[in-house]
Protein backbone atom coordinates (compact mmCIF):
# COMPACT_ATOMS: atom_id res chain seq x y z
CA UNK A 1 0.00 0.00 0.00
CA UNK A 2 0.96 3.57 -0.94
CA UNK A 3 1.47 4.66 3.46
CA UNK A 4 3.70 1.91 4.12
CA UNK A 5 5.71 2.03 0.51
CA UNK A 6 5.89 5.78 1.08
CA UNK A 7 7.21 5.64 4.79
CA UNK A 8 9.99 3.52 3.65
CA UNK A 9 12.08 5.95 2.45
CA UNK A 10 11.98 9.79 4.46
CA UNK A 11 14.48 11.36 2.32
CA UNK A 12 11.62 11.12 -0.43
CA UNK A 13 8.67 12.72 1.65
CA UNK A 14 8.94 13.47 5.50
CA UNK A 15 6.85 11.51 8.26
CA UNK A 16 4.69 14.92 8.87
CA UNK A 17 4.07 15.03 5.42
CA UNK A 18 3.69 11.84 5.54
CA UNK A 19 1.04 12.16 8.32
CA UNK A 20 -0.57 15.26 6.46
CA UNK A 21 -1.15 13.33 3.46
CA UNK A 22 -2.59 10.03 5.15
CA UNK A 23 -4.10 12.20 7.91
CA UNK A 24 -6.48 9.53 9.90
CA UNK A 25 -6.54 6.98 7.76
CA UNK A 26 -5.63 4.07 9.90
CA UNK A 27 -8.07 4.73 12.47
CA UNK A 28 -10.31 4.49 9.16
CA UNK A 29 -9.48 1.33 8.25
CA UNK A 30 -9.57 0.02 11.26
CA UNK A 31 -13.37 1.02 11.77
CA UNK A 32 -13.73 0.11 8.26
CA UNK A 33 -12.28 -3.23 8.88
CA UNK A 34 -14.32 -3.83 12.24
CA UNK A 35 -17.40 -2.64 10.34
CA UNK A 36 -17.25 -5.32 7.63
CA UNK A 37 -16.42 -8.03 9.93
CA UNK A 38 -19.50 -7.88 11.90
CA UNK A 39 -21.08 -7.58 9.06
CA UNK A 40 -20.28 -10.55 7.26
CA UNK A 41 -20.76 -12.49 10.58
CA UNK A 42 -23.93 -11.61 10.08
CA UNK A 43 -24.87 -12.47 6.62
CA UNK A 44 -22.77 -15.49 6.59
CA UNK A 45 -25.65 -17.47 7.21
CA UNK A 46 -27.95 -15.20 5.26
CA UNK A 47 -32.30 -15.50 5.76
CA UNK A 48 -33.63 -13.43 3.29
CA UNK A 49 -37.08 -12.93 6.53
CA UNK A 50 -34.80 -13.09 9.21
CA UNK A 51 -31.15 -11.79 9.10
CA UNK A 52 -30.98 -8.43 10.24
CA UNK A 53 -28.02 -5.27 9.13
CA UNK A 54 -29.96 -2.23 9.93
CA UNK A 55 -29.36 -2.50 14.05
CA UNK A 56 -25.27 -2.75 12.52
CA UNK A 57 -25.31 0.20 10.79
CA UNK A 58 -27.29 2.36 13.77
CA UNK A 59 -24.64 0.88 16.17
CA UNK A 60 -21.82 1.91 13.98
CA UNK A 61 -23.08 5.49 12.93
CA UNK A 62 -21.41 7.09 15.48
CA UNK A 63 -18.14 5.83 14.67
CA UNK A 64 -18.74 7.24 11.18
CA UNK A 65 -18.08 10.61 12.48
CA UNK A 66 -14.40 10.03 12.82
CA UNK A 67 -14.21 10.77 8.66
CA UNK A 68 -14.76 14.70 9.44
CA UNK A 69 -10.82 15.11 10.48
CA UNK A 70 -10.17 13.48 6.63
CA UNK A 71 -12.51 15.07 5.22
CA UNK A 72 -11.33 18.44 6.44
CA UNK A 73 -7.31 17.38 5.73
CA UNK A 74 -8.57 16.10 2.32
CA UNK A 75 -7.24 19.75 0.54
CA UNK A 76 -4.31 20.19 2.44
CA UNK A 77 -3.91 16.63 1.49
CA UNK A 78 -4.16 17.41 -2.61
CA UNK A 79 -1.88 20.17 -1.88
CA UNK A 80 1.29 18.31 -0.33
CA UNK A 81 0.65 15.64 -3.24
CA UNK A 82 1.19 18.52 -5.41
CA UNK A 83 4.18 19.37 -4.17
CA UNK A 84 5.58 16.22 -4.04
CA UNK A 85 4.30 15.51 -7.12
CA UNK A 86 7.34 17.69 -8.78
CA UNK A 87 9.65 15.34 -7.26
CA UNK A 88 11.27 12.41 -9.98
CA UNK A 89 11.98 10.28 -6.71
CA UNK A 90 8.16 10.64 -5.16
CA UNK A 91 6.89 10.20 -8.61
CA UNK A 92 8.93 7.04 -9.43
CA UNK A 93 8.19 5.27 -5.88
CA UNK A 94 4.43 6.34 -6.59
CA UNK A 95 4.84 3.97 -9.93
CA UNK A 96 6.48 1.44 -8.40
CA UNK A 97 3.74 1.22 -5.41
CA UNK A 98 0.68 2.13 -7.69
CA UNK A 99 1.71 -1.34 -10.08
CA UNK A 100 1.31 -3.29 -6.30
CA UNK A 101 -1.94 -1.76 -6.01
CA UNK A 102 -3.48 -2.94 -9.25
CA UNK A 103 -2.72 0.30 -11.03
CA UNK A 104 -4.80 2.67 -8.92
CA UNK A 105 -3.29 6.14 -8.17
CA UNK A 106 -2.78 7.83 -4.67
CA UNK A 107 -5.33 10.42 -5.61
CA UNK A 108 -7.71 7.63 -6.55
CA UNK A 109 -7.65 6.26 -3.05
CA UNK A 110 -7.21 9.04 -1.42
CA UNK A 111 -10.51 10.21 -2.09
CA UNK A 112 -12.60 6.88 -1.31
CA UNK A 113 -13.52 7.54 2.66
CA UNK A 114 -14.64 10.85 1.59
CA UNK A 115 -17.02 8.62 -1.27
CA UNK A 116 -18.14 6.31 1.61
CA UNK A 117 -20.50 7.62 3.73
CA UNK A 118 -22.53 9.00 0.88
CA UNK A 119 -22.03 5.52 -0.84
CA UNK A 120 -23.77 3.63 2.52
CA UNK A 121 -26.64 6.32 2.23
CA UNK A 122 -27.54 5.40 -1.24
CA UNK A 123 -27.08 1.36 -0.17
CA UNK A 124 -29.40 1.91 2.38
CA UNK A 125 -31.92 3.92 0.77
CA UNK A 126 -32.22 0.97 -1.80
CA UNK A 127 -32.43 -1.48 0.96
CA UNK A 128 -34.93 0.11 2.72
CA UNK A 129 -37.08 0.68 -0.63
CA UNK A 130 -36.83 -3.14 -1.04
CA UNK A 131 -37.45 -4.26 2.40
CA UNK A 132 -41.23 -5.25 3.12
CA UNK A 133 -42.57 -3.27 5.56
CA UNK A 134 -43.69 -6.25 7.81
CA UNK A 135 -39.47 -7.40 7.81
CA UNK A 136 -37.87 -7.14 11.39
CA UNK A 137 -35.32 -4.90 9.75
CA UNK A 138 -36.87 -2.21 8.50
CA UNK A 139 -37.29 -0.13 11.60
CA UNK A 140 -33.91 -0.61 12.10
CA UNK A 141 -33.08 0.36 7.87
CA UNK A 142 -34.66 3.60 8.58
CA UNK A 143 -32.99 4.63 11.65
CA UNK A 144 -30.02 3.61 10.13
CA UNK A 145 -30.65 5.56 6.95
CA UNK A 146 -31.50 8.35 9.26
CA UNK A 147 -28.36 8.58 11.00
CA UNK A 148 -25.99 7.98 8.43
CA UNK A 149 -28.10 11.07 6.38
CA UNK A 150 -27.38 12.95 9.53
CA UNK A 151 -23.81 12.29 10.08
CA UNK A 152 -23.35 12.86 6.29
CA UNK A 153 -24.83 16.09 6.91
CA UNK A 154 -23.09 16.88 9.37
CA UNK A 155 -20.29 16.44 8.29
CA UNK A 156 -20.35 18.00 5.22
CA UNK A 157 -21.61 21.21 7.36
CA UNK A 158 -18.54 21.32 9.26
CA UNK A 159 -16.42 20.99 6.65
CA UNK A 160 -18.15 24.54 4.98
CA UNK A 161 -17.14 26.08 8.30
CA UNK A 162 -13.52 24.59 8.71
CA UNK A 163 -13.30 26.29 4.95
CA UNK A 164 -14.70 29.50 5.99
CA UNK A 165 -12.40 29.62 8.95
CA UNK A 166 -9.40 28.52 6.60
CA UNK A 167 -10.50 31.57 4.53
CA UNK A 168 -10.22 34.00 7.74
CA UNK A 169 -6.75 32.68 8.48
CA UNK A 170 -5.32 33.11 5.19
CA UNK A 171 -6.86 36.46 5.19
CA UNK A 172 -5.26 37.12 8.65
CA UNK A 173 -1.86 35.66 7.31
CA UNK A 174 -1.86 38.71 4.22
CA UNK A 175 -1.02 41.30 6.94
CA UNK A 176 2.37 42.38 7.76
CA UNK A 177 1.44 43.35 11.48
CA UNK A 178 0.53 40.51 14.05
CA UNK A 179 -3.66 40.71 13.48
CA UNK A 180 -5.87 38.32 15.04
CA UNK A 181 -9.13 37.58 12.71
CA UNK A 182 -9.71 34.35 13.83
CA UNK A 183 -12.21 33.87 16.46
CA UNK A 184 -14.82 30.58 17.06
CA UNK A 185 -17.93 32.89 15.89
CA UNK A 186 -16.06 34.49 13.08
CA UNK A 187 -16.40 32.56 9.12
CA UNK A 188 -15.97 33.50 5.74
CA UNK A 189 -18.70 34.07 4.17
Amino acid sequence: NYLEGLSSDTKIISSEDLKGIFADIKTIHQLNLAFLNDLESRTSSYNGSKTRIGDHFVKFCPYFRMYQNYCNNYDNAMVLLTKYSEKQSFNTLCLEIRDKCNGKTLQSLLILPIQRLPRYKLCLTEIVKNTENNHPDIIDLKRALELVEETTTLINERMKEYEARQQVREIEARFEKRVSFVKPHRKFK
